[in-house]
């Protein structure tokens, strides 16, 4: 997933970025933690890439709280699949895919493509648990 600075329509990947629940956390100088080096550095997706898969975490305590965080991977599902096939999360508990891979429409990657599993931590009913974020690439 290493990136150069520039960006085709050709393209099916166009970078990602990062956007935490609160403005100015942990030093962070906006909500913006990380921003998209395929779109100037910016909390946002490149021109033609709508395909927007935000992937949830937890960021540990840096000041004795606890918050969210996601994860913005940008594709196009319009073009053949060179870099990026999309990506998914399955959480530990029921509802078990948290977030679907367009590409699928499932919790699952593309034929012709490699599932890469991240193991983090996420919040929700059952309060904090385990997940697995799901890369799928050629």
């Amino acid at each position: 997933m290493c990136l150069t600075a520039g960006v085709s329509t050709d393209a099916d990947f166009g970078g990602a970025h990062q956007i935490d629940d609160f403005d100015g956390w942990c030093g962070a100088t906006a909500q913006c933690r990380v921003g998209n080096p395929m779109n100037d550095n910016a909390c946002g997706c490149p021109a033609g890439f709508d395909e927007m898969i935000s992937l949830r975490s937890i960021r540990l305590p840096c000041d004795s709280t606890e918050a969210g965080t996601n994860l913005v991977l940008c594709g196009n599902k319009d073009v053949p699949i060179a870099a990026f096939g999309g990506a998914y999360q399955l959480d530990d508990f029921e509802p078990l895919c948290r977030v679907a891979n367009p590409w699928t429409t499932a919790c699952s990657c593309p034929e012709g493509t490699t599932d890469h599993s991240y193991r983090i931590m996420v919040d929700g009913a059952a309060g904090l648990y385990g997940s697995t974020a799901h890369l799928c690439l050629p």
